[in-house]
């Protein structure tokens, strides 16, 4: 009896402490995933009212994308992959809770007047969170579309645009006397995008027919261009397996949304550095001083700053700068650079002239630095020129001095901030200036 009550005591202490492993591997995981969790955005019902923020790796207040999960989901549940698809695009995460499951009108104004809640509390403490409380675009999978809906249709200036999955599925319009998506559409609709898991020949309720009577308003009101449908993500996405093939996974369009959005802000931005603030402040690694009427970095290394409005699309960038001194003239990339359309420390576009001459343009992904274009030219790094960026979408012209030198088409970063980079060099800057569109 001792040996079989031994051998049962130990099957049952090594299976309780896998259960022990297993919970703290996932509530390892879940706090590496998020950056804040359960965070109490009402006191009406704080088991209800709660949300989880995943920051952006932005130098500036991030704009925000605000999720609302399916029905019987939960706020903890995007996946890192659907994350990172947002991060990538310069946004952060707030993905909030309400009733979980709604199943009557009553649990449905609930989870409005929750999301309106939500709003005005993410909105009052962004600061906190360095998120940018006037570019927020509005998001729901299924259930949370519907409960997201008229807060995204409420007209309020901050609400840039709507990125939806399965959105407004066939539950949402069984009461057309009471209440029909359509209701909250007007000519102000922000730039919206819908993507389904289902095709129109689909028999689940999350068909996309069902919502085709928004796109029709949309039309009807001459705002069809602000609306886009992706349907048939099921067939496109899925394997054999039934596994899901792309990493992005419901998020898998969100940066294309991104990239019809208005620039939240005026985006013009001069700074001749004579004391008047810029009204974009630079965020600065090391040392930087305004003396003499230009900005400057003394001290030979690595450092960066930058400045502006990270949803800035197409602009023209210009600026006069002087790499003082490098560690090494005879090193070409010893010198300082500019960079633009910058989304995070490891994103951006870097224009960089050399010390024998050769002016080069980077893409930086992840960290990484690719060239993709170069010239030789007469110019020295060690004097003062004026260089101007034009990026018009894809395009990209790069002068010095009014030359026009590079002009290359190149995808990899829609949007960004501004910057100025010493490469073991110093540098001083001045007479800089963004202006949108290119060229005025």
């Amino acid at each position: 009896m001792n040996n079989l009550f031994r051998a049962c005591f130990s099957r049952l202490f090594t299976a309780l402490t896998t259960i022990v492993l297993c919970l703290a591997l996932s509530a390892q995981a879940h706090a590496q995933k998020w950056d804040h969790t359960d965070i109490k955005y009402g006191t009406d019902d704080p088991s209800r009212q709660w949300l989880n923020i995943r920051l952006a790796d932005t130098v500036g207040p991030a704009p925000i994308y605000m999720f609302a999960h399916g029905n019987g989901g939960s706020a903890n549940g995007m996946s890192e992959g659907e994350l990172q698809a947002i991060n990538n695009a310069g946004f952060a995460t707030v993905s909030w809770e309400s009733v979980p499951t709604v199943s009557s009108p009553a649990d449905g104004l609930t989870v409005w007047a929750d999301a309106q809640l939500m709003f005005d509390w993410v909105r009052a403490n962004a600061a906190t969170y360095n998120l940018d409380a006037d570019n927020i675009v509005i998001g729901g999978r299924s259930r949370g579309s519907g409960g997201s809906w008229p807060l995204a249709h409420s007209g309020h200036p901050a609400i840039k645009g709507i990125y939806m999955y399965n959105a407004l599925p066939r539950g949402f319009w069984q009461s057309p006397e009471q209440w029909t998506p359509v209701d909250n559409v007007t000519a102000n609709a922000p730039h919206t995008y819908f993507t389904f898991g289902p095709n129109a020949q689909s028999s689940d309720g999350h068909n996309p027919v069902n919502a085709y009577p928004v796109r029709d308003r949309y039309i009807e009101l001459g705002i069809g261009h602000k609306i886009t449908f992706s349907e048939g993500m099921w067939d496109e996405f899925y394997d054999e397996s039934n596994n899901w093939t792309n990493e992005a996974e419901i998020m898998e369009y969100f940066a294309t949304l991104v990239s019809t959005l208005p620039s939240p802000v005026p985006p013009n931005m001069t700074d001749n550095f004579d004391g008047t603030p810029t009204g974009y402040p630079w965020a600065e690694t090391g040392s930087w001083n305004t003396s003499g009427g230009t900005y400057n970095k003394d001290a030979i290394g690595y450092e960066n700053t930058y400045a502006g409005n990270s949803a800035w699309d197409s602009y023209t960038f210009q600026a006069d700068m002087l790499t003082v001194g490098s560690a090494d003239p005879s090193v070409g990339w010893m010198a300082s650079s500019l960079a633009f359309r910058v989304s995070d420390s490891g994103n951006m576009y870097r224009m960089r002239l050399h010390n024998n001459g050769s002016l080069k343009l980077s893409t930086i992904v992840d960290g990484a630095s690719t060239e993709i274009a170069s010239v030789a030219t007469g110019y020295s790094p060690f004097a003062w020129h004026t260089y101007k960026i034009q990026a018009t979408l894809d395009n990209i012209q790069v002068s010095i001095d009014d030359e026009l030198l590079i002009n290359i088409n190149d995808s990899d970063h829609p949007i960004g901030r501004i910057g100025v980079r010493t490469s073991q060099s110093s540098v001083s800057v001045d007479n800089l200036s963004v202006i949108q569109p290119p060229g005025c």
